[in-house]
């Protein structure tokens, strides 16, 4: 494996070294060299500063990246030695270095000038600083600022603002005014935890990522937001998790965020509150990339001393956590579909699947953690009553345990942000052997949905 222009032998150690003025700020990354030893000059490597013999020039942001690999990869053995600032990587390993471009995790502090030789950090995570390193607090504070990709700091933040949320909703609820109005229809309904969410979440997503595009549901009025609806958490969980390459160079201003505040509006003010969730989905050149859902009153039924709520996130490319993946009964074909929103296509379509069961709930979200759960192996939806802020969220999280959601032709729904809102063609979605259930569609259905 490369990086540079010189090779990294295999068992290699790592120096880092500063090749900058005392004193100079050391987030000028161009004087960062990066240095392969191989492992007949290990020994000399763990106890002086004896030159390299390859030089590998450094990439932007290169010590920044070597450094939090200490964090990221737990070497037991990164130590800093040397009055000239090597910092040193001793268990680097090829692979190691092959995802130096890769690591994003919240960068602590780097090691000072003037420590001892093979001197050991006290938490063998972390490189820290000390009066007279060079390396100053402003660097130390930018690194731990910059150091994850833009995607996973965003998507970071957005699982906290997501649980906030869903501590809005059940705040609402047990306050016991809901504030409903009835948008156009007596199914579209909006209540005061919409409306406070919503404000919540874009209102806190604008302040931390001021470039993003963010599209909710609700369309309100522009006003001045309570402090306490601001959330600026973020879940260390997700920061600690390498971005996916493909997404290591997005900027803030490339993605779209499709908000649903409330997810089974319908269902909410009727008490059937395991349909309801929170949506939040990113996009990336028109494919949904990263989702979360907040189930505000997941393990309600439990009994009244049990912890309400869950966040269930994911990152294409990465995986989708917060929840136990388990599959249908094998052999079993069962559809879930709308509870509110029910037509002559769509139950053509349910029908034309065969199903063993029919499950009609509420909420685009929870359809899906039916099917990511085992209890429905289809989302059958074959109306064009679904928005954008519906699926984003949840697409990701079905697409990156290995499912698949599409229109009812089987095309991938498109999440710009100068798309129509409304799927017009439908939805169907499946953990496991898609192509049964397309398969099954009838002609029918596609001619009178069109795309």
């Amino acid at each position: 494996m490369q990086l540079g222009s010189g090779p990294c032998h295999s068992g290699a150690a790592v120096n880092l070294v500063w090749r900058g003025t005392r004193g100079e700020p050391a987030q000028n990354a161009d004087k960062w060299n990066f240095l392969a030893l191989p492992e007949s000059e290990r020994a000399v490597a763990s106890g002086s500063c004896a030159p390299a013999r390859d030089v590998l020039p450094c990439p932007r942001d290169c010590g920044e990246r070597l450094v939090s690999a200490v964090r990221e990869l737990e070497f037991e053995d990164a130590v800093s030695g040397c009055p000239s600032s090597v910092f040193r990587l001793t268990s680097l390993q090829p692979w190691h270095v092959s995802r130096v471009r890769t690591l994003h995790a919240s960068l602590s502090f780097l090691t000072p000038r003037g420590s001892r030789p093979g001197q050991r950090s006290a938490s063998n995570r972390a490189l820290r600083p000390q009066p007279g390193s060079g390396v100053t607090p402003a660097f130390s504070r930018r690194a731990m600022a910059s150091g994850p990709a833009v995607l996973m700091r965003l998507v970071a933040s957005a699982c906290s603002i997501a649980q906030k949320a869903g501590t809005i909703v059940r705040r609402v609820i047990a306050e016991g005014d809901l504030g409903i109005v009835q948008k156009t229809c007596a199914t579209d309904l909006q209540t005061k935890a919409d409306r406070l969410v919503q404000m919540s979440i874009c209102s806190s997503l604008v302040r931390k990522f001021p470039k993003l595009t963010i599209i909710g549901e609700e369309d309100l009025p522009p006003e001045d937001v309570d402090q306490e609806l601001i959330e600026d958490g973020q879940w260390e969980e997700v920061l600690q998790k390498a971005c996916p390459t493909q997404y290591l160079a997005v900027k803030e201003e490339d993605l779209v965020v499709w908000v649903d505040p409330l997810d089974g509006t319908k269902e909410y003010t009727e008490g059937l509150l395991d349909n309801v969730t929170v949506l939040i989905g990113i996009a990336y050149e028109g494919k949904a990339i990263a989702g979360i859902i907040n189930q505000p009153y997941y393990n309600y039924q439990a009994g009244p001393n049990a912890e309400l709520g869950r966040t269930i996130w994911g990152v294409l490319g990465l995986g989708a956590f917060g929840f136990q993946l388990q599959e249908a009964p094998a052999g079993k074909h069962i559809v879930t579909t709308t509870r509110s929103h029910g037509s002559k296509l769509v139950s053509d379509c349910v029908s034309a699947m065969e199903p063993d069961a029919v499950l009609r709930v509420g909420g685009a979200g929870n359809k899906i953690i039916q099917l990511i759960e085992g209890k429905a192996s289809a989302y059958v939806f074959a109306s064009p009553g679904c928005k954008k802020w519906d699926t984003c969220a949840p697409e990701v999280i079905l697409h990156a345990v290995g499912g698949k959601l599409t229109d009812i032709h089987g095309n991938a729904l498109r999440y710009s942000k100068d798309v129509k809102h409304m799927n017009s063609a439908g939805v169907l979605a499946v953990l496991r052997n898609y192509d049964y259930y397309a398969s099954r569609v009838p002609e029918s259905v596609k001619k009178a949905l069109v795309p």
